[in-house]
């Protein structure tokens, strides 16, 4: 059996050939049907190719509050969404700042019966009431994604009057929700492609959950300060350009909460490090929106 080389060639042979000779257009009208089906599934499959409808800049697992949001990650604010919220981006810390600015650097560390705790990221604020009025900055807007039944990122810290969007990339519905004081809110259902949005006006931690999925859950906490972080995983955590004076620093554990006080001086890095006992702590599983225990099969998730 032969293949011509050329499309005359081609077709010539196409209509003079016998039956037991067959041409290459033959071929690619049975292979190209096959060829498109797997490209749409893996369109469907993989979450890379889930719609995007914003173009603002995700949350990161650390951000640097003080910079402003449209200047470069070499500026010191990152800007890529950590996928994985067991592993949020690293801080290593430092050499100490210059330019009449400190820094504040450690580690947070949960023990329970003498024993280091495996435990998720901490988020670090360094609170000052008189600096928090003169540094004040116009609001941002983020996003959280919600994938594989998911938050992501599942630690965040933002500034009071800062916008979060929820995005749906699941195929099923999600219901985003959350029962924390004034932070109170309860987006309904949406499903996969859209996205809905909260504006946090009060200081504190913010519970987010989904009323379908309960083990979903995001904390966010939200801040009067400009000087804060999300630690990596061992708690290690660096928090630069900081001006001098005294702070309370706030560290918060899923496992517990901390605080002291700091002093930062001008080209000087303080070092820190941060324990509490979480021998105490145990898991709770949280109530939906209408304060009740979940139903195994509260909704049908297609849709």
């Amino acid at each position: 059996m032969q293949f011509p080389l050329n499309t005359n060639h081609m077709k010539h042979t196409a209509a003079v050939a016998p039956l037991k000779t067959f041409s290459l257009p033959f071929l690619a009208i049975i292979i190209l049907p096959f060829t498109s089906l797997a490209a749409e599934n893996e369109v469907e499959d993989n979450p890379r190719y889930h719609p995007r409808t914003h173009h603002e800049s995700p949350i990161t697992h650390t951000i640097y509050l003080a910079r402003n949001a449209d200047q470069p990650a070499s500026a010191g604010r990152k800007s890529a969404l950590v996928e994985d919220p067991d592993s949020p981006t690293s801080t290593n810390p430092q050499p100490a700042e210059k330019g009449g600015f400190g820094s504040c650097a450690g580690t947070f560390t949960a023990w329970s019966k003498g024993k280091i705790i495996s435990s998720e990221p901490s988020i670090i604020v360094l609170e000052r009431e008189e600096v928090e009025m003169k540094t004040s900055t116009e609001p941002r807007n983020y996003n959280i994604k919600m994938t594989k039944k998911r938050f992501l990122p599942r630690y965040n810290l933002i500034r009071v009057n800062d916008t979060v969007k929820f995005e749906n990339y699941d195929r099923f519905l999600h219901n985003v929700f959350s029962l924390s004081g004034n932070n109170k809110f309860d987006l309904g259902s949406y499903g996969r492609g859209k996205n809905l949005e909260y504006q946090f006006e009060e200081p504190g931690l913010v519970k987010v959950y989904c009323n379908i999925h309960p083990g979903m859950a995001s904390f966010i906490m939200v801040s009067r300060s400009e000087w804060g972080v999300v630690t990596d995983k061992s708690g290690a955590f660096d928090i630069k350009r900081v001006p001098p004076g005294e702070y309370e620093l706030v560290a918060w554990n899923i496992r517990g909460e901390h605080r002291e006080k700091v002093v930062i001086r001008a080209g000087e890095k303080t070092t820190v490090k941060l324990d509490i006992d979480s021998s105490t702590y145990r898991r709770i599983q949280h109530l939906n929106k209408h304060g009740e225990r979940y139903k195994r099969r509260s909704i049908d998730e297609s849709y």
